[in-house]
């Protein structure tokens, strides 16, 4: 919808849901920022509504509207997995592969149908102004091509700086609460974790810039960096570790080549100390990700390195982070929008790390091939590094035959003649 004069009309959550319909195509915030009041206020309402498609993309949380019980009023079509495994392995939920940054022009140029926007946002400023908050991704543009947009305004979403205001007038409905955001709580590392997070800092120079994403592989990596000088970061979204670097004085963003100075990110996900730290703070910049995640923007970064983690790898150095023994747990992403900015970047650098083993170290990450029918979420030519507990694997600038043997070496021991025998017969 355009945008319109005057405030939008503030409405009890009941009647704000009663305007959608059966049929409508609705995008539903996700991460932290999903309107929670909104949503169980849907899934009240199921028994008038079906057909109904939900757009989402990584809820941190199991979403009600993806739940056993409300299956057949909802179908869910998700950017990416998160909470969705159940809801997928139900058939309530399909995957939409796609690239991070194309998602918005999915929904501007009208290949994927939309009726009405379900968002949450803080509270408007003396001028009208609200803020995404916590997570704006490819909101604003569904905001613009929405039918009807229905606000839920949060007294404790935190404003943050940016790209990310927008007016209360480009709302038709508002609903008003106050509750805290959904946090998201990862486990600490293990040993394993802290070995390939000492591994992976040998390849990260002062003044880098940073992209990563969640889980314990992460957080181990960014925790091994506090001895960094003038790190920066500019990544999809940010999380607790961020903290202790800015505390440590590891992330200044004093040499970035873009943004100079900002922690760049489109959505952070974490404890309610991280909102409490994104909340006004003018260091931390929010952007959609048509910008976040543009390669025009990424090339430009020195220095710009994508921090990845691999479900499977093979020994011809692709890699799968999608599924595991054929069931779907994550998507693509922006991890492909990243590789090729740090591609491009001068001094940039892929990075894939992961733990050299699964199950109690009875299956291999690394295999000689990729199981039948994983997809190839990178190719072999995208690569720069592996680096598993048990070392680094350079593959950029080597043969097919000097991949493989760097890989064989960083494998687990247990597996290490088994990969070499298939090397001989395939190389």
């Amino acid at each position: 919808m355009g945008e319109i004069a005057g405030k939008p009309k503030k409405v009890s959550v009941s009647e704000a849901i009663s305007h959608i319909r059966p049929g409508d195509h609705l995008v539903i915030g996700g991460m932290a920022a999903e309107p929670q009041d909104l949503v169980k206020e849907l899934v009240e309402q199921r028994d008038r509504l079906h057909d109904i498609t939900i757009y989402t993309s990584f809820p941190i949380h199991k979403p009600l509207y993806g739940g056993k019980a409300v299956r057949g009023s909802f179908f869910i079509k998700t950017f990416s997995v998160g909470s969705l495994r159940e809801a997928i392995g139900r058939n309530q939920a399909s995957y939409l592969p796609c690239h991070f940054s194309e998602i918005a022009a999915l929904f501007s140029n009208g290949t994927l149908p939309l009726d009405i926007a379900l968002i949450q946002v803080s509270p408007p400023d003396k001028d009208g102004y609200c803020s995404f908050g916590v997570s704006i991704e490819y909101y604003p543009e569904v905001v613009a091509a929405a039918r009807l947009v229905i606000a839920e305004m949060n007294a404790k979403m935190p404003r943050t700086f940016g790209d990310s205001l927008i007016h209360e007038s480009s709302f038709d409905f508002v609903v008003e609460t106050e509750r805290p955001l959904p946090e998201y709580k990862v486990s600490p590392p293990g040993e394993v974790e802290r070995a390939i997070a000492e591994l992976c800092a040998q390849l990260i120079p002062d003044g880098a810039v940073l992209q990563f994403g969640p889980g314990r592989v992460h957080s181990a990596i960014l925790g091994g960096l506090l001895q960094k000088k003038d790190l920066g970061i500019h990544s999809g979204l940010i999380s607790d570790s961020v903290l202790e670097m800015v505390r440590e004085g590891a992330i200044t963003g004093k040499t970035k080549t873009v943004d100079k100075g900002k922690i760049v990110c489109t959505s952070a996900i974490g404890s309610q100390m991280l909102y409490d730290f994104i909340n006004e703070n003018p260091v931390v910049e929010f952007y959609p990700a048509s910008y976040t995640h543009n390669i025009s923007v990424l090339k430009e970064l020195k220095g710009f390195i994508s921090l990845n983690v691999a479900l499977q790898v093979d020994l011809l150095g692709q890699v799968n982070s999608e599924t595991v023994d054929g069931s779907l747990v994550n998507g693509v992403g922006g991890m492909m929008d990243f590789i090729r900015g740090a591609r491009a970047s001068g001094g940039g650098k892929v990075i894939f790390c992961f733990p050299s083993t699964v199950k109690g170290r009875e299956v291999s990450r690394i295999v000689p091939i990729l199981s039948s029918g994983s997809p190839v979420t990178a190719t072999r030519a995208d690569m720069d590094y592996f680096v598993t507990e048990f070392g680094v694997a350079q593959l950029s600038g080597r043969t097919a035959r000097e991949r493989a043997e760097a890989i064989c070496d960083i494998a687990h021991p247990d597996f290490r003649e088994e990969l070499r025998s298939s090397m001989d017969e395939s190389f």
